[in-house]
Protein backbone atom coordinates (compact mmCIF):
# COMPACT_ATOMS: atom_id res chain seq x y z
CA UNK A 1 0.00 0.00 0.00
CA UNK A 2 1.84 3.62 -1.02
CA UNK A 3 2.08 6.32 1.62
CA UNK A 4 -0.50 8.13 0.01
CA UNK A 5 -3.34 5.35 0.40
CA UNK A 6 -2.33 4.54 4.17
CA UNK A 7 -2.83 8.68 5.25
CA UNK A 8 -5.74 8.16 3.40
CA UNK A 9 -6.99 5.24 5.46
CA UNK A 10 -5.54 6.61 8.64
CA UNK A 11 -7.82 9.51 8.15
CA UNK A 12 -11.05 7.88 7.22
CA UNK A 13 -9.89 5.46 10.63
CA UNK A 14 -9.85 8.36 12.66
CA UNK A 15 -12.94 9.97 11.09
CA UNK A 16 -14.84 6.86 12.42
CA UNK A 17 -13.38 7.16 15.65
CA UNK A 18 -14.47 10.79 16.26
CA UNK A 19 -17.42 9.41 14.72
CA UNK A 20 -18.43 6.93 16.97
CA UNK A 21 -16.97 8.86 20.20
CA UNK A 22 -19.64 11.58 18.90
CA UNK A 23 -22.21 9.13 18.73
CA UNK A 24 -21.46 7.69 21.84
CA UNK A 25 -22.19 11.24 23.69
CA UNK A 26 -25.73 11.77 21.15
CA UNK A 27 -27.29 8.42 21.86
CA UNK A 28 -29.70 8.50 24.37
CA UNK A 29 -29.05 4.96 25.32
CA UNK A 30 -25.32 5.75 26.34
CA UNK A 31 -25.39 9.57 27.86
CA UNK A 32 -25.09 8.26 31.45
CA UNK A 33 -28.09 10.82 32.66
CA UNK A 34 -26.02 13.35 31.34
CA UNK A 35 -28.94 14.52 29.00
CA UNK A 36 -28.45 18.42 29.14
CA UNK A 37 -24.96 17.90 27.94
CA UNK A 38 -26.14 15.28 24.91
CA UNK A 39 -28.65 18.38 24.22
CA UNK A 40 -25.83 20.66 24.19
CA UNK A 41 -23.76 18.29 21.68
CA UNK A 42 -26.93 18.10 19.43
CA UNK A 43 -27.16 21.78 19.38
CA UNK A 44 -23.58 22.16 18.37
CA UNK A 45 -23.53 19.67 15.93
CA UNK A 46 -26.53 21.68 14.43
CA UNK A 47 -24.40 24.56 14.35
CA UNK A 48 -21.65 23.32 12.59
CA UNK A 49 -24.59 21.74 10.01
CA UNK A 50 -26.16 24.62 9.42
CA UNK A 51 -22.88 26.75 8.72
CA UNK A 52 -21.27 23.82 6.61
CA UNK A 53 -24.23 23.14 4.72
CA UNK A 54 -24.00 27.21 3.67
CA UNK A 55 -27.71 28.08 4.84
CA UNK A 56 -26.29 30.73 7.00
CA UNK A 57 -25.01 34.18 5.23
CA UNK A 58 -21.69 34.14 7.58
CA UNK A 59 -21.22 37.36 5.74
CA UNK A 60 -24.63 39.06 7.02
CA UNK A 61 -24.65 42.36 9.24
CA UNK A 62 -27.52 40.19 11.40
CA UNK A 63 -27.32 37.91 14.23
CA UNK A 64 -26.97 34.25 13.40
CA UNK A 65 -29.58 32.36 15.51
CA UNK A 66 -32.46 33.73 17.21
CA UNK A 67 -33.79 33.05 20.04
CA UNK A 68 -31.58 29.87 20.05
CA UNK A 69 -34.18 28.66 17.37
CA UNK A 70 -34.62 29.86 13.88
CA UNK A 71 -31.21 30.36 11.73
CA UNK A 72 -31.18 33.85 9.77
CA UNK A 73 -30.60 32.83 6.09
CA UNK A 74 -31.19 37.06 4.53
CA UNK A 75 -32.03 40.27 4.89
CA UNK A 76 -35.33 40.37 2.68
CA UNK A 77 -35.71 44.16 3.20
CA UNK A 78 -34.51 47.28 4.71
CA UNK A 79 -35.94 50.64 5.94
CA UNK A 80 -34.85 53.58 7.78
CA UNK A 81 -35.79 52.52 10.53
CA UNK A 82 -36.15 48.43 10.18
CA UNK A 83 -35.24 44.96 8.69
CA UNK A 84 -36.85 41.79 7.67
CA UNK A 85 -34.86 38.70 7.82
CA UNK A 86 -35.47 35.48 6.46
CA UNK A 87 -35.54 32.49 9.12
CA UNK A 88 -35.16 28.82 8.85
CA UNK A 89 -37.12 26.86 12.12
CA UNK A 90 -33.35 25.43 12.59
CA UNK A 91 -35.73 21.62 13.85
CA UNK A 92 -38.55 22.12 11.61
CA UNK A 93 -36.96 23.91 8.27
CA UNK A 94 -40.24 25.90 8.11
CA UNK A 95 -39.21 29.33 6.92
CA UNK A 96 -40.37 32.54 8.68
CA UNK A 97 -39.64 36.55 8.53
CA UNK A 98 -38.89 38.46 11.66
CA UNK A 99 -39.10 42.16 11.46
CA UNK A 100 -36.17 43.99 14.00
CA UNK A 101 -35.28 47.15 14.27
CA UNK A 102 -32.04 48.25 12.80
CA UNK A 103 -29.10 48.10 15.78
CA UNK A 104 -28.60 52.15 14.93
CA UNK A 105 -32.40 52.35 15.78
CA UNK A 106 -32.26 50.12 18.91
CA UNK A 107 -32.35 53.07 21.34
CA UNK A 108 -34.98 55.15 18.78
CA UNK A 109 -37.97 55.74 21.42
CA UNK A 110 -40.21 56.26 17.91
CA UNK A 111 -39.12 53.17 16.04
CA UNK A 112 -39.74 51.22 19.08
CA UNK A 113 -43.31 52.36 19.87
CA UNK A 114 -44.20 51.96 16.24
CA UNK A 115 -42.56 48.18 15.99
CA UNK A 116 -44.71 47.52 19.13
CA UNK A 117 -47.71 48.88 17.77
CA UNK A 118 -47.83 47.33 14.30
CA UNK A 119 -47.24 43.70 16.68
CA UNK A 120 -50.40 44.60 19.24
CA UNK A 121 -52.19 45.17 15.74
CA UNK A 122 -51.14 42.23 13.77
CA UNK A 123 -51.41 39.53 16.30
CA UNK A 124 -55.05 40.72 16.82
CA UNK A 125 -55.61 39.89 13.42
CA UNK A 126 -56.66 37.05 11.40
CA UNK A 127 -57.41 36.67 8.03
CA UNK A 128 -56.17 34.70 4.67
CA UNK A 129 -55.23 38.42 2.79
CA UNK A 130 -53.49 39.62 5.73
CA UNK A 131 -49.70 38.58 7.03
CA UNK A 132 -50.06 36.66 9.82
CA UNK A 133 -48.53 37.33 12.46
CA UNK A 134 -46.87 34.75 15.10
CA UNK A 135 -45.60 35.93 18.57
CA UNK A 136 -43.08 39.40 19.64
CA UNK A 137 -39.80 38.84 20.75
CA UNK A 138 -37.22 40.37 22.45
CA UNK A 139 -33.33 39.88 21.15
CA UNK A 140 -30.56 39.21 23.28
CA UNK A 141 -29.75 43.57 22.72
CA UNK A 142 -33.50 44.57 24.35
CA UNK A 143 -35.18 45.18 20.77
CA UNK A 144 -38.14 43.48 19.54
CA UNK A 145 -38.65 41.81 16.80
CA UNK A 146 -41.91 40.78 15.01
CA UNK A 147 -42.32 37.02 14.12
CA UNK A 148 -44.26 36.68 11.26
CA UNK A 149 -45.46 34.17 8.21
CA UNK A 150 -43.19 33.97 5.10
CA UNK A 151 -44.65 35.48 1.80
CA UNK A 152 -42.46 35.94 -1.56
CA UNK A 153 -41.82 39.09 -3.03
CA UNK A 154 -43.96 42.05 -3.31
CA UNK A 155 -46.10 43.39 -5.83
CA UNK A 156 -43.66 46.19 -6.52
CA UNK A 157 -41.12 43.60 -6.76
CA UNK A 158 -43.18 41.71 -9.36
CA UNK A 159 -43.87 44.25 -11.55
CA UNK A 160 -40.10 44.52 -11.84
CA UNK A 161 -40.07 41.31 -13.13
CA UNK A 162 -42.33 41.42 -16.14
CA UNK A 163 -45.72 43.23 -17.05
CA UNK A 164 -48.91 41.68 -15.17
CA UNK A 165 -51.66 40.47 -16.93
CA UNK A 166 -55.31 41.55 -16.54
CA UNK A 167 -56.14 38.41 -14.83
CA UNK A 168 -53.04 39.12 -12.57
CA UNK A 169 -54.66 42.62 -11.92
CA UNK A 170 -58.20 42.03 -11.04
CA UNK A 171 -56.62 39.24 -8.44
CA UNK A 172 -54.21 41.67 -5.95
CA UNK A 173 -56.88 43.62 -6.26
CA UNK A 174 -59.19 41.49 -4.92
CA UNK A 175 -57.15 40.51 -2.61
CA UNK A 176 -56.20 44.04 -1.25
CA UNK A 177 -60.21 44.57 -1.24
CA UNK A 178 -60.95 41.70 1.04
CA UNK A 179 -58.26 42.43 3.53
CA UNK A 180 -59.61 46.02 3.94
CA UNK A 181 -62.83 44.69 3.92
CA UNK A 182 -62.24 42.83 7.03
CA UNK A 183 -59.62 45.61 8.65
CA UNK A 184 -62.03 47.96 8.35
CA UNK A 185 -65.22 45.70 9.26
CA UNK A 186 -62.75 45.49 12.57
CA UNK A 187 -62.74 49.81 12.72
CA UNK A 188 -59.46 49.99 11.83
CA UNK A 189 -57.72 51.93 8.85
CA UNK A 190 -54.52 50.46 7.17
CA UNK A 191 -52.84 53.77 6.49
CA UNK A 192 -49.71 52.69 4.25
CA UNK A 193 -51.38 50.65 0.63
CA UNK A 194 -48.42 50.46 -1.16
CA UNK A 195 -46.80 47.96 -3.86
CA UNK A 196 -44.24 47.22 -1.62
CA UNK A 197 -47.31 46.26 1.24
CA UNK A 198 -48.81 43.95 -0.83
CA UNK A 199 -46.34 40.70 -0.58
CA UNK A 200 -47.35 37.19 -2.76
CA UNK A 201 -48.66 34.70 -0.66
CA UNK A 202 -47.03 31.30 0.06
CA UNK A 203 -49.46 29.19 2.36
CA UNK A 204 -52.11 28.90 -0.45
CA UNK A 205 -54.23 30.20 1.85
CA UNK A 206 -54.64 33.74 -0.50
CA UNK A 207 -52.65 34.62 -3.54
CA UNK A 208 -51.35 38.23 -2.26
CA UNK A 209 -51.07 39.62 1.31
CA UNK A 210 -51.20 42.61 3.04
CA UNK A 211 -48.39 43.66 5.27
CA UNK A 212 -46.91 46.00 7.36
CA UNK A 213 -48.91 47.55 9.60
CA UNK A 214 -47.06 50.07 11.78
CA UNK A 215 -49.40 52.68 10.71
CA UNK A 216 -52.27 50.88 11.03
CA UNK A 217 -54.55 52.74 13.34
CA UNK A 218 -58.72 53.18 14.63
CA UNK A 219 -60.52 54.52 11.78
CA UNK A 220 -60.97 57.92 12.25
CA UNK A 221 -57.26 58.42 14.44
CA UNK A 222 -54.38 60.20 13.73
CA UNK A 223 -50.97 58.62 14.42
CA UNK A 224 -50.23 61.08 16.87
CA UNK A 225 -53.11 59.82 19.47
CA UNK A 226 -50.51 56.97 19.74
CA UNK A 227 -47.52 59.49 19.83
CA UNK A 228 -46.15 57.93 16.13
CA UNK A 229 -45.19 60.33 13.12
CA UNK A 230 -46.75 60.29 9.63
CA UNK A 231 -44.49 57.81 7.74
CA UNK A 232 -46.95 56.52 4.72
CA UNK A 233 -45.97 56.06 0.98
CA UNK A 234 -46.20 59.72 -0.21
CA UNK A 235 -47.01 58.73 -3.92
CA UNK A 236 -50.12 56.42 -2.74
CA UNK A 237 -51.26 58.69 0.58
CA UNK A 238 -55.04 60.16 0.36
CA UNK A 239 -55.04 63.65 0.49
CA UNK A 240 -56.98 63.96 3.85
CA UNK A 241 -54.49 61.47 5.46
CA UNK A 242 -51.11 64.20 4.17
CA UNK A 243 -53.07 67.22 5.17
CA UNK A 244 -54.89 66.23 8.90
CA UNK A 245 -53.39 62.52 9.60
CA UNK A 246 -56.65 60.88 10.46
CA UNK A 247 -57.49 57.84 8.06
CA UNK A 248 -60.72 55.78 7.67
CA UNK A 249 -61.79 53.41 4.75
CA UNK A 250 -62.05 55.98 2.21
CA UNK A 251 -58.32 56.49 2.88
CA UNK A 252 -57.08 53.24 2.46
CA UNK A 253 -59.26 52.67 -1.32
CA UNK A 254 -57.53 56.38 -2.13
CA UNK A 255 -54.37 54.51 -2.22
CA UNK A 256 -55.75 50.97 -3.39
CA UNK A 257 -56.93 52.77 -6.69
CA UNK A 258 -53.29 54.01 -6.76
CA UNK A 259 -52.03 51.18 -6.52
CA UNK A 260 -54.32 50.04 -9.35
CA UNK A 261 -53.06 52.82 -11.82
CA UNK A 262 -49.57 51.80 -10.97
CA UNK A 263 -50.38 48.45 -11.63
CA UNK A 264 -52.29 48.90 -14.76
CA UNK A 265 -49.27 51.18 -16.34
CA UNK A 266 -47.51 47.84 -17.06
CA UNK A 267 -50.41 46.52 -19.04
CA UNK A 268 -50.21 49.08 -22.13
CA UNK A 269 -52.91 47.51 -24.23
CA UNK A 270 -52.85 44.22 -22.88
CA UNK A 271 -55.78 44.78 -20.81
CA UNK A 272 -59.23 43.61 -23.72
CA UNK A 273 -62.64 44.12 -22.18
CA UNK A 274 -61.03 45.38 -18.64
CA UNK A 275 -59.26 48.53 -19.38
CA UNK A 276 -62.12 51.10 -19.39
CA UNK A 277 -63.72 49.64 -16.45
CA UNK A 278 -60.46 48.93 -14.32
CA UNK A 279 -59.45 52.51 -14.86
CA UNK A 280 -62.64 54.14 -14.76
CA UNK A 281 -62.38 52.28 -10.94
CA UNK A 282 -59.16 53.66 -10.79
CA UNK A 283 -60.19 57.43 -11.33
CA UNK A 284 -63.13 56.88 -9.00
CA UNK A 285 -61.01 55.52 -6.18
CA UNK A 286 -58.49 58.37 -6.32
CA UNK A 287 -60.87 61.46 -6.36
CA UNK A 288 -59.30 63.87 -3.74
CA UNK A 289 -63.00 64.39 -2.34
CA UNK A 290 -63.52 60.98 0.13
CA UNK A 291 -67.60 61.47 -0.49
CA UNK A 292 -67.07 61.13 -4.45
CA UNK A 293 -65.04 57.73 -3.72
CA UNK A 294 -66.21 54.35 -3.27
CA UNK A 295 -67.11 54.03 0.54
CA UNK A 296 -66.43 50.54 1.32
CA UNK A 297 -64.25 48.19 0.29
CA UNK A 298 -67.61 45.80 -0.16
CA UNK A 299 -68.66 48.19 -2.94
CA UNK A 300 -65.10 47.64 -4.59
CA UNK A 301 -65.56 43.77 -3.96
CA UNK A 302 -69.08 44.47 -6.11
CA UNK A 303 -67.71 46.15 -9.25
CA UNK A 304 -65.14 43.82 -9.49
CA UNK A 305 -67.76 40.93 -9.38
CA UNK A 306 -69.35 42.80 -11.98
CA UNK A 307 -66.34 43.20 -14.59
CA UNK A 308 -66.39 41.66 -18.15
CA UNK A 309 -64.97 38.37 -19.35
CA UNK A 310 -61.89 39.40 -21.08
Amino acid sequence: MSEANETHTDRQRELALRFAALWQLLDPATDGGQAELRRTMLDQVRNALDRASGQIDNSAPVSKFIANTFACESVLAQSELSEVLLLRHRDLGTRHALKQLRRDRANDPVATAMLLHEARTLLSLNHPCIVRGHTLLRLPDGRPALLMEYCGPSVAARMAEAPLLAEDIVKILSCVLQGLSYLHQKGLAHGDISPANILKGEDGASPWKLADFCLCRLRGHALTDYDLRFAATMDFAAPELVEVQAADARSDLYSTGHVLSYLLSSCGDNLGLLKEPLLKLADTLTQPNPDLRPQSAEECLTILANLPQR
